[in-house]
């Protein structure tokens, strides 16, 4: 039997692409909730995905304000690993490693909690203070993160109504893109497994234990001759006498492979490592699983390469040896096909139709910001310019902290956001009390900072080619294309015009694109998508004349926001007397005053070295 995802019945899926801010989240809390919640059959749950567990704790407060009614039950949902918001010091599960290789090594950790032996329940001593059991309890609504779209729902959740997607998703959907933990030697493709007549009270076919070793061989092979870091032609493997059946075959039987693993919460420690080990040993049979899968799935639908597989070398103990690295694209599981709406403000909705292919009606928002101030300093605030230990990048830093320190002393409240990297050094050096800080991807969906008066953007985030051209891959089931004139090292450039508010046009600035369409959606995705996110932090459109919004970005990145000046960043730097009312000191004397200039120097010795430098 083929193993890829049958069609699920189709059901209702809408996008909503709104600008930031418009209150999409506040719209749907207000309206659709409460309509849902008297439609809904008993036992079942109104379901709200997000990326991130600080953007589901908000949406959880404000959930429960907007609805104000005791009666609704509404939880958040942590995995096993994530830490317990009332015990901070701890993971959600007090065993919370052993517990996770167990879930992903396919033993029922439900076991290690709670059982019944001879009439009476045996139980985790953790399970009074485990934040894990906490969250157990039934729900009217739930509000989970975006990864638990891909997996079974727990046997505790009720079964979904509705599914509400609160930004993108599709990050949470690749797997395999961070580092090589999803790969399998050559060495292990290639050698036969020693299979007893019977696994447990399974009995295992013979003959197609013999099947297997012979797909096993023919794999390695391939896999072997083919170039380091290039895909997998489907040609290949179908000369080497491979098709969809067989890999098929092969990924099923390898689950079969599975050992079982017992569990009890009264097991000791000795054994429970014990069973860390075979469950870990079935991770290793999962990944092989996978890689026949995505096999059987390219060979199946005919496609040119095997998406996301490569080749690569991987260095162990002074050697090297060669590794079939996996990257594929999950799919929502059956559990979650339910009336879904999918909001995202900066939605590519290409990126998301793999994942709903069905979707079938997607409105788009737009809304005027006539009280937000936008100021573009063009400077490029790369990583490179600003993390490390050379002069130049440590007088970088120090200047953008002192542009962030002189606006302060002319805002009451600045968010600054920036790579995460940057975030850290920036707080090293010192900040105003009135100055917050965030990073990129870090951001998505916030609310807390809607009424910020000063939001600084400091560079940009940007995936390196290869990166970006891997995700359209797994995407779009082909590999981008790069052009003639294009060797690939980064990205080409082309000049495009910045938006001046009430002007036809403006100055030109590179920005950098990928010449392959799909590539380039990805791209944007990754950056100005991201940068639009984190301007909409501020809840621009939501501001009045009572409560402006100033925005600085700091970067060229050309972005669709209208521009009300533009600032070279020579030009940008800090005014000293601005930094000094930052700093609290003002001289109350002429600067014709003795000491004046001593004041000034010690006030900013991070500026001036000397009196001297200070009056220069």
């Amino acid at each position: 039997m083929l193993p890829v995802n049958l069609i699920p019945p189709v059901v209702p899926v809408c996008g909503l692409n709104a600008v930031t801010g418009v209150g999409k989240s506040t719209i749907v809390r207000r309206d659709a909730i409460p309509v849902l919640l008297q439609n809904r059959p008993p036992n079942t749950a109104i379901y709200i995905a997000a990326p991130t567990h600080v953007l589901t704790d908000e949406f959880a407060e404000e959930l429960r304000t907007e609805l104000d009614d005791d009666s609704i039950v509404i939880k958040t949902y942590r995995g096993l690993t994530a830490e317990d918001p009332e015990s901070p010091r701890y993971q959600m599960c007090r065993i919370a490693d052993d517990a996770d290789n167990l879930r992903r090594g396919g033993a029922e950790i439900r076991r290690l909690c709670a059982v019944e032996r001879k009439g009476d329940p045996v139980l985790c001593q953790y399970i009074h203070v485990c934040g894990w059991q906490r969250q157990q309890g039934k729900a009217d609504i739930y509000i989970v993160p975006h990864n638990l779209l891909v997996r079974t729902r727990a046997s505790f959740l009720y079964p979904a109504f509705a599914l509400i997607v609160d930004e993108s998703p599709v990050g949470a959907f690749l797997s395999g893109m961070d580092g090589p933990s999803r790969s399998i030697s050559l060495y292990d493709v290639g050698q036969p497994y020693k299979v007893p007549v019977r696994q447990g009270a399974r009995k295992i076919d013979t003959d197609a234990t013999a099947d297997l070793a012979d797909a096993k061989s023919r794999l390695a092979n391939v896999l072997e001759s083919s170039p380091v870091g290039e895909p997998i032609e489907n040609s290949e493997l179908i000369v080497a006498g491979l098709n969809s059946k067989i890999a098929g075959d092969a990924h099923a039987l390898i689950l079969r492979l599975k050992s079982q693993i017992d569990l009890t919460p009264d097991m000791p420690e000795s054994r429970r490592k014990d069973a860390v080990k075979i469950a870990k040993r079935n991770q290793r049979l999962f990944i092989e699983a996978r890689l026949w899968k995505i096999i059987a799935r390219a060979l199946y639908e005919d496609l040119p390469i095997v998406p996301g597989l490569r080749v690569e070398i991987q260095e162990a103990k002074d050697k090297q040896f060669k590794i079939a690295r996996l990257r594929w694209r999950e799919q929502i599981h059956a559990d979650w096909q339910v009336p879904t709406l999918v909001m995202d403000a900066t939605a590519r909705w290409e990126m998301v139709k793999p994942f709903w292919p069905w979707i079938d009606r997607i409105e788009t928002f737009e809304a005027a910001v006539p009280h937000v101030t936008v100021r573009q300093v063009l400077w490029s605030a790369s990583k490179s310019k600003l993390i490390g230990e050379s002069k130049t990048q440590t007088n970088n830093r120090r200047k953008v902290s002192h542009y962030i320190e002189a606006r302060s002393a002319e805002f009451g409240s600045v968010l600054v956001i920036s790579q995460l990297a940057l975030k850290t050094e920036l707080r090293a050096l010192g900040l105003p009390d009135n100055v917050e800080t965030g990073h990129f991807n870090g951001m998505r969906g916030l609310d807390k900072y809607k009424d910020v008066d000063c939001l600084i953007v400091v560079g940009r985030p940007q995936a390196p080619p290869e990166q970006a051209e891997m995700r359209a891959e797994i995407l779009f089931d082909r590999v981008p294309e790069r052009g003639s004139d294009w060797d690939g090292s980064y990205y080409p450039r082309r000049e495009v015009g910045l938006c001046l508010r009430d002007q036809n046009g403006g100055p030109t600035i590179e920005m950098e694109y990928h010449p392959d369409p799909e590539a380039e959606v990805v791209r944007w995705s990754i950056c100005e998508a991201e940068l639009i996110q984190s301007i909409g932090r501020g809840r621009g459109v939501n501001r009045n004349p009572e409560n402006p919004l100033q925005i600085d970005i700091i970067g060229t990145v050309p972005l669709p926001i209208e521009i009300d000046e533009i600032v070279e960043w020579d030009d940008a730097q800090a005014d000293p007397f601005k930094l000094m009312i930052a700093r609290g000191i003002v001289p109350a004397s002429d600067s014709s005053t003795k000491g004046f200039w001593n004041i000034v120097q010690a006030v900013l010795p991070d500026v001036f070295k000397d009196k001297q430098a200070a009056q220069d």
